[in-house]
């Protein structure tokens, strides 16, 4: 939605209306990440208009302090964050593997046949609930390096709005093994598509403010 914005002349009614909606679907989940990441798109409204701004937190205010199917979704996501009794970030996430095995640092440990670190790791078997620490202890610093050249080749000259919306999904692999998921590499797609069509439209209008300068007058 924020990303494509401008792109698609979206009201600011429209991207707040959906923003609210995705924000509704986070409290649904009660995801501590989720609503982490919602709180850093956040970022993004500072930055925007002030009429964004305005509209947004009018409506966000409402649906806060008013009975509705948001503020009781609020309240159980706060509810079951203050009781969760699940194990610790580092345990539950499964970054203590990485720590077990600092042979694995440089070149990584390849994804599958997890029942290597059944011993050793909390999370036994599975995978890493985490992009980051997946791509780390898979992939090793080489893979991470590979990885961030990607990412900055991807989003050069993107502007700070997208790198922070991007940023919001890479908070989310913080606790979550995202690197699977489609829509990851969509989100990561339209940042290079917009900054593609972008380019386009200035060497087109630097194209034409060139013809018309040369053009001879009679």
């Amino acid at each position: 939605i924020l990303l494509g914005q401008k792109r698609l002349r979206m009201s600011t009614l429209q991207v707040t209306a959906g923003l609210a909606a995705c924000s509704y679907l986070a409290l649904l989940s009660a995801s501590k990440a989720a609503l982490g990441s919602i709180a850093a798109l956040g970022i993004v409204l500072v930055i925007s208009r002030l009429r964004m701004i305005l509209v947004a937190g009018l409506v966000f205010s409402a649906l806060i302090f008013t009975s509705n199917p948001f503020s009781r979704a609020m309240e159980r996501a706060q509810h079951r964050i203050e009781t969760d009794q699940s194990l610790g970030f580092i345990q539950e996430r499964g970054y203590d593997r990485i720590m077990a095995y600092p042979e694995y640092w440089f070149v990584g440990a390849g994804e599958g046949a997890y029942g290597r670190f059944t011993e050793v790791s909390a999370i036994g078997s599975h995978e890493l609930h985490s992009s980051i620490a997946t791509l780390f202890f898979c992939y090793g610093i080489v893979g991470v390096v590979l990885f961030g050249i990607f990412l900055w080749g991807t989003m050069w000259g993107a502007g700070l709005r997208a790198w922070i919306i991007v940023g919001g999904a890479l908070a989310y692999g913080m606790t979550h093994q995202g690197l699977r998921f489609r829509l990851l590499w969509l989100l990561v797609g339209m940042v290079s598509a917009l900054r593609v069509l972008a380019k386009r439209e200035r060497d087109a209008r630097l194209a034409q403010q060139q013809q018309l300068t040369q053009r001879p007058v009679t």
